[in-house]
Parts: C-alpha cells; sequence; structure tokens
C-alpha cells in the first residue's frame, strides 16, 4: 500500500508539473502576441529615405486593432506568419524595407515574441541601436536578417552587443545570419556559442585586423557558407594547415587586407579572395579540386606561374586571375577543363601567340561594349557577334586584324561611325553590320567595295556607296570616338571581361573565343551565388 501511495503521489506530481509547464509556455498568448506587434509598431516612425528597396512599402501601416467580435488577428498582418493561420504563435516576422526608423533596446516588446523562427528587418534604420542580450528570449530562432538589401538584419545601422553575463537568457542557436552592413567593428562574441549556423554573412561591416582563432570553432561542422567581405581583415591568428570548417562550400574573403600566401581549402567550391595583397605564387596544391567551381584571386599581387594542378579541376566554371604578377605563356591547356566556361587572366604579363582563328557569340545576350583589345587576336578569322545587345562604336582595326575573313555584328546597338581603318581588311570577304544605329559616311575602297546594300540595312543614319543615300560635305570620313568601358547595370550577365575564355563544342572540335571587358560585375558575381545556392 505504501508503495502503491507513494506511485499516485509521483503521477499527481508530474502531471502536475507538466501542466505548469504547458501553462508556462502558453502564458503570452496570440493576442498578447499581436499586442506586442502593436506596441513595436507604435514606437516606429516612417521614414522613406531609410529604404533603398525600390520595391518598399510601410508594412505596418496595414498592422489595426480590431475590436469587433473575434478580436484582432495579427496573423493575417503583412509580413506576420503565424504557426496557425487564425490563432497561432508568431513564428515569422519579415518587415524588410518598410521604412522603419526608430531605435530597438531591451525593453522593445519585439522580444515578447518568443516563438519566433526567422526575423528579418533588412533595409530599415534603427539608429545604431544595440542588439540585447534579450534576443536570447528567441530560443527557437533559425534565420535572422539585417541586412542592408531585401534579403536580410543588414545596413540597418545596428549594433551587436549581447551581455554574456546576462543569466536569463542564452543566444538562440541560429542556422542563417546575416548580419551584413551593421557598421560591425569585431566579430560578435556570441557567435562563439553558434554550433548549428549554416550561413554566415559578416561582410561590407568595418570589422579590422585578425580573424580570431576562436572563429574557427564556430560551428565548425555545419557553416557551409560564410562571407566576409569588405572588411580591413588582414588574416587569420591561428595558422591553420586548412580551412577549418569542414564542410564549407562557399568562402568570401574578397576586398580585404589580406596578405602573405593563399590559404589552403578542403570541401570548397567557391573561394573569392578577391581585392587583397596576397603575394607569392599560386600555391600547386589543385590536385584535390576537382569540386571546384569558382576561383577569384584578382586584383592581388600574385607572381610567377600558373600552377599546372589547376587542370585537376574538372568541375571549374569561373577561374578569375585578372591584375596580378603571373609570368607565364598563355595557359591553353586550361582550354581542356570541360565545364570551365569564363577565364579571366587579363593585367598579368603572360606572353606568346594566341591562335584563335573565329570567335561566335551570335544570338545571346551579351551588352557592353567592343573593346580596342579585339585587335589583340591577329588570327582571327571569323568574327560573329550578331543578336545580341552590344553598343558604342565599333573599333577601329589599325592593321592588326588583317587576316579577318568575316565580321558581322548585326543586329546589336552599336552606334557612331564606322573608320576609314577599316578597310585595311584586305581580306575580307564578308561584311554584316545591318540593324544597328551607326551614322556617317561608309568606308571606300578596296574590298569594301564589294559589299552591296544589305550589309547595311536597317542603319538610317549611315550614306555613300552603296547606298542611295549621299552624304554631305560636312561628313567627313573621321576616326569614331574613343572608345571607354561603361559598365552595364541592367544585365544579368557581366557587360565585359578581360581575356574571358569562353568553351562551347561546335561541329568536330573546340571553338574558343574572346571576349573584351575589365571585370567581373558585382551584378554578374551576385548572379552567380544565387545560382550556387540553388546546387
Amino acid at each position: 500500500m505504501p508503495m502503491r501511495f507513494l506511485l499516485f503521489l509521483l503521477y499527481v506530481l508530474q502531471s502536475t508539473l507538466a501542466t505548469k509547464l504547458s501553462s508556462s509556455s502558453q502564458s503570452f498568448s496570440h493576442n498578447d502576441e499581436c499586442t506586442a506587434l502593436i506596441q513595436f509598431k507604435n514606437k516606429m516612425f516612417t521614414n522613406k529615405s531609410v529604404s533603398s528597396d525600390p520595391l518598399a512599402y510601410p508594412k505596418v501601416a496595414s498592422w489595426k486593432v480590431n475590436s469587433s467580435k473575434g478580436g484582432t488577428n495579427c496573423c493575417l498582418w503583412d509580413g506576420v506568419e503565424c504557426s496557425d493561420k487564425t490563432s497561432g504563435h508568431v513564428i515569422r516576422l519579415d518587415l524588410n524595407s518598410c521604412f522603419l526608423y526608430g531605435t530597438i533596446n531591451s525593453t522593445s516588446s519585439l522580444f515578447d515574441l518568443i516563438h519566433l523562427r526567422r526575423l528579418n528587418l533588412a533595409d530599415n534604420c534603427f539608429n545604431f541601436s544595440q542588439i540585447p542580450s534579450e534576443i536570447g528570449r528567441f530560443s527557437r530562432l533559425k534565420r535572422l536578417d539585417f541586412r542592408r538589401d531585401s534579403s536580410d538584419i543588414r545596413g540597418n545601422q545596428i549594433t551587436l552587443s549581447v551581455n554574456n553575463n546576462h543569466t536569463n537568457s542564452t543566444p538562440p542557436k541560429i542556422a542563417i545570419l546575416n548580419l551584413g552592413s551593421c557598421n560591425l567593428r569585431a566579430f560578435p562574441h556570441f557567435l562563439r556559442f553558434q554550433n548549428q549556423l549554416q550561413e554566415l554573412y559578416l561582410d561590407d561591416n568595418n570589422i579590422s585586423g585578425l580573424i580570431p582563432e576562436w572563429m574557427g570553432s564556430v560551428s565548425k561542422q555545419t557553416l557551409q557558407t560564410l562571407l566576409l567581405s569588405k572588411n580591413s581583415l588582414t588574416g587569420f591568428e591561428k595558422n591553420w594547415p586548412v580551412i577549418p570548417w569542414v564542410g564549407l562550400r562557399l568562402l568570401d574573403l574578397s576586398h580585404n587586407m589580406l596578405h602573405g600566401s593563399i590559404p589552403l581549402y578542403n570541401s570548397l567550391l567557391v573561394l573569392n579572395l578577391r581585392g587583397n595583397v596576397l603575394r607569392g605564387t599560386i600555391p600547386n596544391t589543385f590536385t584535390n579540386g576537382r569540386k571546384l567551381l569558382m576561383i577569384n584571386l584578382s586584383e592581388n599581387q600574385l607572381e610567377g606561374q600558373l600552377p599546372r594542378s589547376l587542370d585537376n579541376c574538372a568541375s571549374f566554371q569561373i577561374l578569375d586571375l585578372g591584375n596580378n604578377h603571373i609570368d607565364d605563356m598563355y595557359p591553353f591547356w586550361l582550354g581542356a577543363l570541360p565545364e570551365l566556361q569564363v577565364l579571366i587572366l587579363g593585367s598579368n604579363k603572360l606572353h606568346g601567340t594566341i591562335r584563335i582563328t573565329a570567335v561566335d557569340f551570335s544570338s545571346n545576350k551579351f551588352r557592353g561594349i567592343i573593346l580596342d583589345s579585339i585587335k589583340e587576336l591577329s588570327g582571327l578569322q571569323l568574327l560573329n557577334l550578331s543578336n545580341n545587345e552590344f553598343s558604342g562604336v565599333i573599333p577601329s582595326s589599325k592593321g592588326s586584324l588583317t587576316q579577318m575573313e568575316s565580321l558581322d555584328l548585326s543586329s546589336n546597338m552599336l552606334e557612331g561611325r564606322m573608320s576609314q581603318e577599316l578597310v585595311q581588311l584586305n581580306f575580307l570577304e564578308v561584311l554584316n553590320v545591318s540593324y544597328n544605329n551607326l551614322t556617317g559616311p561608309i568606308p571606300q575602297g578596296k574590298q569594301f567595295k564589294t559589299f552591296m546594300n544589305n550589309s547595311y540595312m536597317g542603319n538610317l543614319g549611315l550614306c555613300g556607296d552603296p547606298l542611295s543615300k549621299k552624304c554631305c560635305k560636312s561628313d567627313d570620313v573621321s576616326k569614331p570616338p574613343t572608345v571607354t568601358f561603361e559598365q552595364d547595370t541592367d544585365s544579368d550577365f557581366p557587360s565585359g571581361v578581360d581575356w574571358v575564355v569562353i568553351l562551347s563544342e561546335l561541329g568536330s572540335g573546340l571553338v574558343i573565343g574572346l571576349l573584351f571587358g575589365n571585370h567581373l560585375t558585382t551584378r554578374f558575381y551576385k548572379w552567380y551565388l544565387e545560382r550556387f545556392k540553388k546546387w
């Protein structure tokens, strides 16, 4: 009997504790969370100048208390998502780009939303608010975004300051943390306690000095994406033999002040070290690089020869080594890489003859201008850039492309005058510049005497033989304006790149084409990263 009574007491005690715990977890009701949202709204101001996204709008303007029967259902409010559409807890709050202006502190009702799993306050302005230790109340939080653009807490003038002596709260275990452009001056201390991060964005801040040794233990088994670009980092506090995050797929340390040698990698797919002060030679350590998709080492001070182990990177799609001091023969052997789409080697000390005879990029969506560097392809016999969106003027040949037999620039947006120097293309048999915006006299003499009207149709400003439209006396055959590079801001593909080698199967052989320009644009890099996230 005493034993049965004891078991009964234990059962009652267990039931009571379970009831109390359940009651405690539910103590903050749906209506309380709606009230907390209204209080947060009332503490904020609306300022249309603080959000940069052209699609920004004041989401909280639709938040209103309904005193009628049924009460307020904040689950239907713009930017609010609940676990249940009618009365569940608020689990997601997406207030990116909604003109919010104000201050977040420890008394903010925002921290009463203890069931939040994702919080997005990107592209607003919070007056250099310090995120207090109350963030630890978001025990279920998996994604925290403060980023400047509309994808993430960024550029919100927020400073992360977690008081680690606060005993009543523990930083949540976050999977995706985006603190880009948040005016950070050091690595947030609370990262020490993060062991489940998958993506970490600390780019475009003011973090300087060495990457601390303890960062190597942050989510060592789970971290896949790490962006530390656009800071003032100089290197690693600990000289790791290899990058410590065992599953890291993307590492972006571009536009810092890294010096010394190139860090080694393990499982990386994308490595971006552009715009640092790395010196020495590129290490010959790519024997296990078959997984690599992209490496960008441009705008450094690398020298010496290209490592032949690069030919082991069978999955390479983009290799950018431009603007260094590499002194080597032109690496035609890279043409054997089956997946390589973009190779950038501009502004180095490469030498040798480029034996490219045919370039055909017709019927694509290339934009930008055709730079004068096309003249470097002295053996070029066929150039077809038709049905694209190239603009600017046609570069003069200056006698460099003397082997050219076929030139097709039709159906683009080229403008200005055609240089008389084009008549020096002595072997030119086919010319098509139709359907552009060319003006002025058609070059006269030599091979140009053989071209018919259809070579020039669709250019209302052209005049002279073989067209019936005669030129005025004021139309002289002068040189076109100097070609200057203007970056295209609308194209998803780069408007131009230096020494871009595009590889494509055509018939029975491999055609290697040379495109023109300056560097991979930021827009193209973002486009590539978006593709990467989908893989």
